[in-house]
């Protein structure tokens, strides 16, 4: 089975279910993550793997209120992805982890996340559906 940090659309999947679950056990309302806390865990190398990840989501539970998680929230490392950590990723995650950072940024919007990016927005939507992030052919 591959590393969590080479399995983006898991890692916010199963960040969700852990909120989920440790909301509950701890008596807190929690409803998702925002998309630049989502694009931050997928940006996240996670070296300590699925371990890493339920404690940061039980940190985040334990110390703040819902209903939505923030980038402030989040634990430090994850906000600061620095040279040294990206220097460790692929090329092509790191362009994806760029990619989705900006469209997060931006609320969904791909040809102002093209835009900032400096590309044309049909290579967004390319790139995206290569990675299977969308499943329409149509750009």
């Amino acid at each position: 089975m591959p590393a969590l940090r080479e399995r983006d659309d898991d890692i916010v999947l199963l960040a969700r279910q852990f909120l989920r679950d440790v909301a509950r056990e701890e008596g807190k309302s929690f409803e998702g993550f925002d998309a630049e806390s989502e694009a931050m865990l997928r940006a996240h190398p996670w070296p300590g793997n699925v371990r890493e990840l339920q404690n940061v989501i039980r940190h985040v539970v334990v110390f703040h209120r819902g209903p939505v998680v923030r980038p402030s929230m989040l634990p430090g490392r994850l906000r600061n992805v620095g040279p040294q950590e990206r220097a460790d990723q692929s090329l092509r995650a790191v362009e994806r982890q760029t990619i989705e950072k900006a469209i997060a940024t931006h609320a969904g919007n791909i040809t102002r996340a093209a835009r900032a990016l400096g590309v044309d927005p049909s290579t967004l939507h390319r790139k995206r559906r290569a990675w299977g992030r969308v499943r329409s052919t149509a750009i």
